[in-house]
């Protein structure tokens, strides 16, 4: 499995960004990393943006360290990419991650987020759509359709650390459950208003 992770971006120059992964060390993306990117056709990433990439390299050798480098092009097992999407499309698997929340969670509990398996989220999958982006490094970015939506997802996502399977479960559905009430309540204001 790769390791990906969430990184802001810290700067760049013409060839590199800096990304923070809230490592020991920062991280280096080049701006040709994407997929389908070219010298001519790359995107234009500014400082305080979110990237969805995977480590390439830890940047230890011979006991020196150096910038740990990551990529947003997906290899396969021949070390070749897919080719598949690129990242004008935002089809690809890693890339730019727009328009959502950025938090932190605990590192053991990003790396069950990221089991097939995770009560949390297949509750949630279940019931809200969202999208979500784990990264190994414990950061976590999650877009949703409604503000409200988004915080529920959220606040069941922080709150299910080291809980039990059923306590997830019942706090996901009874937060679900207060979230579309609250929607059906702003539905009516709204319908109410414009009467």
């Amino acid at each position: 499995m790769p390791h990906q992770v969430i990184g802001i971006v810290t700067g760049r120059n013409q060839d590199h960004y800096h990304l923070n992964i809230f490592a020991s060390r920062p991280a280096i993306l080049s701006t040709v990393g994407f997929e389908g990117a070219t010298k001519r056709n790359k995107p234009n990433l500014k400082v305080g943006e979110v990237v969805y990439c995977r480590v390439v390299d830890w940047g230890v050798c011979e006991g020196m360290e150096g910038d740990v480098i990551v990529t947003c092009i997906e290899g396969n097992s021949s070390g070749g990419t897919t080719g598949k999407k690129d990242w004008m499309t935002s089809e690809c698997i890693y890339g730019e991650l727009k328009d959502g929340v950025t938090f932190v969670v605990p590192l053991f509990y990003a790396l069950e987020l990221l089991r097939p398996k995770n009560v949390c989220l297949n509750e949630l999958g279940m019931m809200i759509p969202f999208e979500i982006a784990v990264g190994m490094n414990g950061l976590i970015w999650v877009k949703c359709g409604s503000r409200g939506g988004l915080e529920c997802v959220w606040e069941c996502v922080l709150w299910s650390v080291g809980k039990s399977d059923g306590e997830v479960k019942g706090f996901v559905k009874g937060r679900v459950r207060d979230w579309r009430k609250e929607e059906e309540r702003e539905k009516e204001k709204e319908d109410e208003r414009k009467m």
